[in-house]
């Protein structure tokens, strides 16, 4: 976006994410701000395409089907990841997965295969949803049920071993190249005194950590910040440059990775449960995505799907014991509290209420619309987003980004919400308006790859923008 255009931006509309940081902080003058964020942004997005095309790149992720489908849109494009650092879950699981995906990947497309190493992982309460479902489709269950088991001990000398190596492995890419893009699609934890030593020739490009709340100066976080608040917190705090993304933040069009046919009920129940849209409501979803039926020799396509319905059913189960579980804890807070104090944890269980249950109710209604040749199947396109920053071919649909203050400032009563103000000097970008067309052109030549049986080089049917 060109600077000049700023300041005739702010005079006709700014993104909903933009007007609420501005409304709520009105000593700050819009149009200075966002000219002074945007000539900022532009910079260090030259420094990020220079690291991406030339292969400096390295993806931290969490295995879910978001961060398969973004390594896919990656290879579309051409590059491959140094390194492909693995955090959370059953660690010897999704070790497993990462490597026979990216094999697949490597045959079909023609690339070297990254790096893979596990950096972090999870046991006990650490465990999410996902982690329980991971490996489903890819693996017999029995080769599932023993990888958990073997995954269970992070003081085993093999997992110490492990992740040692990597953050080693890390430290020195990270010293040998002049200057490294981290796509970070879930909590930093585990490397982040890595990325604090060599913050001056690092960006961090985090995928999803907040949203706004609606009618409210406070935002949330959100799961790839809340799986471990305190490495997030650490994170914003050690001055290296940070851009944030998402469809939410960033008013996206393609809010969601649905089928055409599902679409307009699923619009249907987003406005039901006062989910996010964006202010531009034509995105009409994807052709095929729906149709698509689940083959072993397609290996990419039958993963993401089986791990997606594997997912769903387990959403819809979460969501139905958490309400029941919100409405006894409601409950108790009204028999033992009165006034501000009981007001604040209401407000709590309302926060919880609405970031927790609307996705798995809506999955619910969504699955009763099932036939036996249309199976409805959503995606997240969150990771996706990070291509908007990366991919050079996309640099000119950030079109508002705000340089952003935040901070959690009561960790104890009220976990989840953050303040974020606009700061100048502060090295964190919000993305708060992104276009989406070029990204919904990628992920619709997936879709048809996936379609017509995977059958040939991804790289082949890339759209050109």
């Amino acid at each position: 976006m060109r600077l000049e255009a700023v300041r005739e931006l702010t005079k006709s509309h700014l993104s909903p994410s933009s007007h609420q940081l501005f409304t709520y902080n009105q000593k700050v003058d819009p149009a200075a701000h966002l000219e002074a964020s945007q000539a900022k942004y532009e910079d260090l997005q030259i420094k990020i395409h220079k690291s991406v095309t030339e292969g400096k790149l390295i993806h931290v992720e969490d295995g879910e089907a978001d961060d398969l489908w973004h390594d896919l849109l990656v290879v579309q494009q051409g590059v491959t990841p140094q390194m492909v650092l693995l955090s959370g879950g059953y660690y010897k699981v999704r070790a497993k997965c990462a490597n026979i995906i990216w094999d697949y990947l490597a045959e079909k497309s023609g690339i070297k295969k990254p790096k893979i190493m596990t950096v972090y992982a999870s046991t006990g309460g650490g465990l999410q949803t996902f982690d329980k479902a991971e490996g489903t489709g890819l693996l017999e269950v029995s080769e599932i049920m023993k990888l958990k088991e073997e995954s269970l001990n992070l003081n085993h000398q093999e997992y110490l071993e492990e992740v040692n190596q990597a953050r080693e492995s890390l430290r020195k890419t990270l010293q040998q190249n002049d200057f490294t893009t981290i796509a970070l699609k879930t909590s930093p934890a585990g490397i982040l005194d890595i990325i604090e030593e060599f913050k001056h020739k690092v960006a961090v490009i985090w995928t999803g950590p907040v949203d706004r709340l609606p009618n409210s100066p406070s935002w949330a976080i959100k799961f790839n910040y809340s799986k471990a608040p305190e490495a997030g917190d650490d994170l914003l705090d050690i001055g290296v440059p940070i851009i944030m993304v998402s469809p939410k933040v960033g008013n996206g069009r393609m809010h969601s990775i649905v089928d055409k046919q599902f679409m307009a009920k699923n619009l249907e129940l987003l406005r039901k449960f006062n989910a996010f849209l964006p202010t531009d409501q034509s995105f009409a979803g994807f052709d095929r995505l729906a149709n698509i039926a689940l083959d072993p020799n397609a290996k990419f396509s039958h993963y993401i799907f089986s791990l997606a319905d594997s997912l769903r059913d387990q959403m819809i189960n979460a969501a139905q014991q958490t309400e029941k579980a919100l409405d006894i804890e409601a409950a108790q807070f009204k028999r033992e509290l009165q006034g501000e104090e009981l007001r604040k944890k209401l407000d709590y269980i309302d926060v919880q209420r609405t970031l927790k249950l609307p996705l798995g109710q809506r999955w619910e209604a969504l699955k009763a619309e099932n036939t036996p040749d249309s199976i409805f199947r959503e995606f997240c396109p969150v990771d996706q987003t990070l291509q908007l920053v990366s991919d050079p071919e996309m640099k000119n649909t950030v079109t508002q980004v705000v340089e952003v203050e935040m901070k959690r400032l009561d960790k104890d009563n009220d976990k989840l919400k953050i303040q974020v103000k606009p700061k100048q000097g502060s090295n964190l970008f919000l993305i708060t308006q992104i276009d989406t067309k070029p990204l919904e052109a990628k992920n619709q030549s997936v879709i048809k790859w996936m379609a017509d049986g995977e059958k040939s080089n991804p790289r082949d049917i890339a759209p050109r923008l």
